[in-house]
């Protein structure tokens, strides 16, 4: 159990990296301005919170994202969230296929600060979401500099997440763009990593051998399996979590079973 910073709330590690559970506050009342500035804290410190809030609608979703940042519409959408689901036409994400390693919209100028899944449904082979720390502070100095002022070319094909996107390979409709390869995250005021397992592509004047070695050197750091966090959703979870200093990815699941969740994201403000 961790200290309590304020009234009764009561924070519960998750795992030694990543996230906590927090019990004694119902996020779905009105919030002091204090209360919002300590979830912003422990968001900032563990990278990840988790709520058990039964029947959570959309609309509290909505304002329990909007305390970590300015929620928007994604993909065209008029409503502020959108559905990971296997089972509606209406998702976003509509396959039980893996997920690599990602955080979402990386390759943008502004890149999402907080993610909020909220399930709604879980089968029972549970298809849980995995998080990875990644914070530059994890690398080795010598690999931290090599990386230091470097921009990447970051790749989205639309083609579900569960293969690495190519420039070379892509259709007309796909996004190209290119990032640093460090970032400093607002929320956390740390250095975070952007190579990932979808998007990364290549680094402009590189041969393809050196870029693949780095990319190689980064993963076996930030995924490596004593630092993850493996979230085994139930109905009624709220996860939310900072996109920057966290990936997440999915294994594959059973086509048997309902998997619903509804997803809320937030930039910073």
């Amino acid at each position: 159990m961790l200290d309590n910073t304020l009234n009764d709330v009561r924070v519960t590690a998750l795992s030694a990296e990543i996230g906590v559970t927090v019990d004694g506050l119902d996020p779905r009342q009105p919030l002091a301005d204090e209360q919002v500035a300590q979830l912003r804290g422990l968001l900032a410190k563990h990278h990840l919170l988790h709520f058990r809030l039964e029947d959570l609608d959309a609309e509290d979703h909505v304002r329990i994202s909007s305390y970590f940042g300015k929620v928007i519409s994604e993909h065209g959408r008029t409503e502020p969230y959108a559905m990971i689901s296997n089972a509606g036409e209406e998702a976003i994400v509509k396959h039980s296929r893996r997920l690599l390693y990602h955080a979402d919209a990386i390759f943008s100028e502004t890149p999402y600060s907080t993610l909020s899944l909220y399930a709604l449904e879980v089968p029972e082979s549970n298809a849980p979401t995995v998080y990875a720390r990644a914070s530059a502070k994890r690398l080795p100095e010598q690999l931290r500099d090599r990386l230091r002022g470097l921009r990447g070319v970051f790749v989205i094909g639309w083609g579900g997440g569960d293969n690495r996107y190519n420039a070379d390979e892509v259709g007309p409709d796909a996004i190209i763009k290119e990032q640093q390869l460090l970032l400093m995250d607002p929320l956390s005021g740390e250095e975070v990593v952007l190579v990932d397992e979808i998007f990364f592509d290549r680094i402009p004047g590189w041969d393809r051998i050196d870029i693949e070695s780095l990319r190689s050197e980064v993963h076996a750091v930030i995924y490596a399996e004593d630092t993850t966090y493996v979230h085994p959703w139930q109905p009624g979870d709220l996860v939310v979590w900072n996109n920057l200093t966290l990936q997440h990815s999915r294994p594959a699941f059973s086509e048997s079973g309902r998997r619903v969740l509804r997803r809320v994201i937030t930039v910073g403000e």
